[in-house]
């Protein structure tokens, strides 16, 4: 080490980065190690949990940059909700992530039970409406707004019963549960929706689909999807791994 004189800092010299008979021995064996396991092309795409078979290797071949599967999916440390950063398309980009309850109108759910409930909804409000126009303006443009809302929403559900689904294959960012807010004493009440991001390589904003609990927990993060989803309502089909 070099002393500034006088003062408090220093500096390493030159020989102290020149590598040693003993660094060079280890470099070499851990070259070794990085060539045996890059020949065996399955450590890329394997996630945490198969350390249960591959032990240490799967930890050697995160380490040395060879399992980027696992890699992204390690916890190392609190995931935002409404970012992420997705290299699908073969560049790191930044996402925002949402997650759509309210809006857009019926987003996750099955279409043929959006058009019953859109149905009886357009029945209500237009029978408020007759009954409440004479008697209160405020009742009557409360009834319009909610035969409004049932119409469209019902279009959309009835236009995803006829139109085909589209197909999104991408690699899952997030996983999600979205349940009341932590403020709202009747935050249990509220039903949990199970949310699955997948980036497909072609946008910066990503809506959550709406899966099963019983698919979410099947998923992890940085798998490989295929997802059949209705195009309006972005209701899942199906959802498989790639």
């Amino acid at each position: 080490m070099l002393s500034v004189p006088g003062g408090e800092r220093t500096f390493l010299s030159p020989d102290a980065l020149r590598p040693t008979a003993a660094g060079k021995a280890a470099a070499a064996r851990w070259q070794g190690v990085a060539r045996d396991l890059h020949e065996d092309e399955s450590f890329e795409v394997l996630p945490p949990p198969a350390v249960a078979i591959w032990d240490r290797y799967l930890a050697y071949a995160v380490a040395l940059g060879l399992a980027r599967s696992a890699a992204r999916g390690l916890p190392m440390g609190t995931d935002s909700t409404r970012t992420a950063w997705s290299a699908a398309d073969g560049r790191w980009r930044h996402l925002r992530l949402l997650y759509p309850r309210a809006w857009p109108l019926g987003w996750g759910c099955r279409p043929a039970s959006v058009v019953i409930v859109g149905l009886a909804g357009m029945a209500a409000a237009a029978t408020v409406l007759a009954l409440a126009a004479p008697i209160e303006a405020l009742i009557a443009i409360i009834a319009a707004a909610a035969l409004a809302w049932s119409t469209i929403v019902t279009a959309r559900a009835a236009l995803d019963l006829v139109r085909p689904s589209r197909t999104v294959t991408g690699e899952v960012v997030r996983l999600y549960v979205r349940h009341g807010r932590r403020s709202n004493p009747w935050q249990d009440l509220v039903p949990r929706r199970y949310y699955v991001v997948v980036d497909n390589g072609t946008a910066r904003r990503l809506s959550g689909l709406v899966v099963r609990p019983a698919t979410f927990y099947r998923l992890w993060e940085g798998d490989t999807v295929t997802a059949a989803v209705t195009p309006n309502l972005g209701y899942v089909r199906e959802l498989a791994r790639a």
